[in-house]
């Protein structure tokens, strides 16, 4: 395993214990390697501190809705618990949340961008690979699927093929799209055990239980990639 699949792997909660202790050798020895690290906690951080403001908004509308339904007090301590335990795609614990809409919100976040991390704002490079991950990371969602269009159409690059329909759900919109690339595209390793957690969050998205709890159960049985995180979600299936 190299060293960005020791990153990528440690930020996806996959890594074996060997492969663990290979990745707190290469932080303690490996200064460029340590540096990757702090930068892209930095934007992990980043992106949870967003992801806690849209959830507790989320669930303050959530409650309030029910309030006035049943006449209940709010309780601000759903909140809590919820930011409290919020981790690397995981920040839903209320079990009185049920709903498919819920959960995919609850557990759906953006796939990072693993194959141009950095791009920067000085960079005068304008190949379509970095106008494509530029475009993906300032959330401009129709700039990037034409672009990761593009460039499969040219090199039938398999990042390039993952990467549109994440801005696909991104999006919000067309989901049968998204999960006919993910249900109908041969991954390699790169790529398979994330098409399938994505694929099951799209079909909730389409409020489709029992077929997001078969790939959920396919992706338990096959891999341990985001093992905690599928074994909540078919807990709530």
């Amino acid at each position: 395993m190299n060293k960005e699949d020791l990153l990528n792997g440690y930020f996806e909660n996959s890594l074996s214990n060997e492969e663990m202790q290979i990745f707190e050798e290469l932080l303690k020895n490996d200064v460029e390697f340590k540096s990757e690290f702090e930068l892209r906690k930095d934007l992990k951080s980043a992106l949870q501190q967003n992801k806690r403001k849209e959830l507790k908004e989320k669930l303050r509308q959530h409650e309030a809705q029910k309030s006035n339904e049943r006449n209940l007090v709010f309780n601000w301590r759903y909140v809590a618990a919820a930011v409290l335990v919020l981790g690397f795609g995981t920040y839903f614990l209320v079990n009185d949340f049920q709903n498919t809409e819920d959960l995919y919100s609850a557990y759906y976040e953006t796939y990072p961008n693993t194959v141009l991390p950095v791009v920067r704002a000085d960079s005068t490079e304008e190949s379509p690979e970095t106008l494509a991950f530029q475009a993906y990371e300032n959330e401009d969602h129709e700039r990037a699927i034409d672009l990761f269009s593009s460039i499969y159409e040219k090199s039938h690059a398999e990042y390039a093929l993952f990467y549109k329909a994440m801005s696909i759900l991104d999006k919000g919109e067309a989901t049968q799209e998204a999960i006919r690339i993910l249900q109908n595209t041969e991954w390699s390793d790169d790529y398979k055990d994330k098409s399938l957690w994505y694929l099951a969050l799209a079909y909730l998205k389409q409020d489709n239980k029992p077929k997001a709890k078969l790939v959920l159960e396919k992706l338990k049985n096959e891999s341990n990639y985001r093992n905690q995180q599928v074994s909540e979600l078919l807990g709530k299936l």
